[in-house]
């Protein structure tokens, strides 16, 4: 599975699980793509808060947001990707 930003593909997702019926979790692995938006993923997920006036406001539209599960489209909401590779996200 891809995850994508708009179009682009900055990673994919393995060994996905939805224990929950709310988040999906799996193991995030990024490619040369990815390192544009490592600065976002650690802001969204740090613990002392997240000041989105200093990310580009395309990065934060969930409608930007998508994965690609053998070719179905689907929309999520942004992501939250962890520095140990750990993703979560909900299916919108």
């Amino acid at each position: 599975m891809e995850l994508l930003f708009k179009k682009n593909v900055i990673g994919y997702i393995d060994n996905i699980s939805n224990e929950d019926n709310w988040w999906v979790h799996g193991v995030f692995i990024p490619n040369d793509n990815f390192y544009y938006y490592v600065d976002f993923f650690e802001a969204i997920v740090c613990e002392d808060g997240f000041d989105e006036i200093q990310f580009d406001g395309e990065l934060l539209k969930d409608d930007n947001w998508n994965i690609n599960d053998n070719g179905d489209i689907i929309s999520i909401f942004i992501p939250a990707i962890y520095n140990d590779g750990d993703i979560f996200f909900r299916y919108r």
